[in-house]
């Protein structure tokens, strides 16, 4: 979650955030981060002014509406 905040609205790559958390980059650890980014959806799901928008193929961002 830190990475996503302090690169918030650019595109964290899935192999950065994945090397960041497990130290690591493989398919396992990629499914495992699309659970963890699922999860974190639904924490964050009551406050409409943040979004973590999947970029297909290359990673994450967090928008945080004013």
């Amino acid at each position: 979650m830190k990475e996503l905040i302090v690169n918030v609205g650019h595109t964290v790559d899935a192999s950065t955030m994945m090397q960041l958390i497990w130290q690591r980059d493989d398919p396992y650890s990629r499914n495992s981060l699309h659970g963890f980014i699922h999860k974190l959806r639904h924490y964050l799901r009551h406050d409409q002014s943040i979004s973590l928008i999947n970029q297909r193929g290359i990673g994450y961002m967090l928008t945080i509406k004013a």
